[in-house]
């Protein structure tokens, strides 16, 4: 999404998508890269990009193997609280978290209101 800056210069909302299954990850920026700009991350590298900051929203898996979302997420809310977070999970039940959460499959919708991102089309 595109919004005009303070100075009148166009702002690109950045989104970190973070997930373990590479269909996913390629999936969900094919789908976003309309709406946004969109950085694709492993749980491997997502610690360290998180800590990096310079993002807008972090939209994360919730279970991904020995890495863990919600970690992930609390991480993010500490040093950038400003950074909005949304969790996604393919399980049926799941623990009460802080943040937004949006179930597997994913519908478009659904997911561009989570973000705070509207449809181009």
């Amino acid at each position: 999404m595109l919004q005009l800056g303070a100075e009148g210069g166009l702002i690109t909302t950045r989104v970190l998508v973070v997930d373990d299954d590479p269909l996913v990850r390629a999936t969900l920026g094919r789908v976003l890269a309309r709406h946004c700009e969109v950085e694709l991350l492993t749980p491997e590298e997502a610690h360290e990009r998180v800590a990096r900051g310079g993002y807008d929203v972090l939209l994360t898996d919730l279970e991904m193997g020995r890495f863990h979302g919600e970690t992930l997420a609390a991480d993010s809310f500490v040093r950038w609280p400003d950074a909005r977070i949304v969790v996604m999970t393919g399980s049926v039940s799941h623990p009460k978290l802080s943040w937004p959460v949006i179930k597997k499959p994913l519908v478009l919708q659904e997911l561009l209101s989570a973000l705070m991102l509207r449809r181009s089309d």
